[in-house]
């Protein structure tokens, strides 16, 4: 008898099945524990696994699974909270409770869809969690239950959709619920630590444009981004990005952000200094720090000036030397 077929056969199962595992399962590598990695170059057949709990056959997962719960176990020890346990505090807070009540009061007529308190805790897990993007974000609460269900999502099928995610997320920034949302909790910090915001930082970090860098008719994809420049990855020299700067105003106690502008790429840091003292000193009425901290690239007569007038807050700014001349020597010397 040929058993060449049979041992084809079998090869075949074999590799049938260890795709299963592929499309099912964690890769080692995932950076996020729990969320499922689809090999987009084997053929998944009629599984839906968008609506399948996780697959605990793979080694993978079970490790993956072991892990977190001895974590958690850990945290429990040590008297520290775990993730969901944060969640669902943050969720209790008196501003965010009335954050949730302002959307409820303000949505237009129509199919009610997702609860807001929902589709607001989903967004705090992916930043509790670090997930990158609204898509690991649904995997991720697909494939854990108890993070799950401290969002209030009673199934996997309950768990609201990308688009879902995304037009929240939207509605949050259009219509200044995030803003207000983090005066609030800003304001509820102050008034448990009335130390706060005595000594600020200002500072400013890059932020990239996630559009084609490409120019399509003499315009950019991002028509709001600039070039600008940044500290290259190896520190000696400095590379060009497209997109935005972030300048923002941190109490430099508790390092809780108090005030931010946004600007293109293109525009300096120092020219920032004031309008972010002056968005801190409008949302909040208890704004009136003693000391304002910046680096050497804020050092100039206008901001000194506007922090001791304006604000009665003293500048703490290193000094540039100016006295270089172009062939790098000192005058007079």
């Amino acid at each position: 008898m040929d058993r060449a077929p049979l041992l084809r056969s079998r090869r075949s199962l074999v590799r049938f099945r260890a795709g299963a595992l592929t499309i099912s399962g964690v890769p080692a590598g995932n950076r996020f524990p729990g969320v499922e990695s689809r090999d987009k170059s084997r053929p998944s057949g009629n599984r839906d696994s968008s609506t399948a709990e996780p697959d605990l056959s793979s080694g993978s997962e079970r490790a993956n699974v072991t892990r977190q719960t001895e974590q958690s176990s850990r945290q429990r020890r040590n008297g520290q909270q775990s993730k969901h346990e944060q969640l669902a505090a943050i969720l209790q807070l008196e501003p965010v409770q009335d954050i949730v009540q302002r959307i409820k009061d303000d949505y237009i007529t129509g199919r009610k869809g997702y609860d807001p308190q929902v589709k607001l805790a989903c967004l705090l897990v992916m930043h509790l969690q670090n997930i990158p993007c609204v898509t690991r974000l649904v995997h991720y609460l697909r494939s854990q239950r108890e993070m799950r269900e401290a969002c209030g999502i009673t199934s996997v099928h309950n768990v609201p959709s990308e688009d879902a995610i995304y037009r929240f997320r939207n509605r949050l920034m259009q219509f200044g619920y995030a803003s207000d949302l983090a005066s609030s909790l800003v304001d509820a910090a102050r008034a448990a630590d009335p130390d706060m915001g005595t000594d600020v930082a200002v500072d400013s970090t890059d932020v990239d444009a996630w559009c084609n860098k490409r120019r399509k008719k003499d315009r950019l994809r991002d028509p709001d981004a600039a070039w600008g420049k940044r500290l290259g990855s190896t520190g000696e020299h400095d590379e060009s990005y497209l997109g935005y700067k972030l300048h923002m105003m941190v109490c430099a106690d508790t390092e809780l952000p108090m005030a931010w502008t946004v600007t293109p790429a293109n525009v300096s840091d120092s020219a920032q200094a004031v309008p972010v003292f002056e968005a801190a000193a409008t949302q909040h009425k208890w704004f009136g720090p003693q000391h304002g901290m910046m680096d050497k690239g804020y050092d100039s007569g206008e901001i000194h000036k506007a922090l001791e007038v304006d604000f009665h807050c003293h500048p703490v700014i290193p000094l540039r030397d100016m006295r270089k001349t172009k062939s790098g020597l000192l005058d007079g010397h």
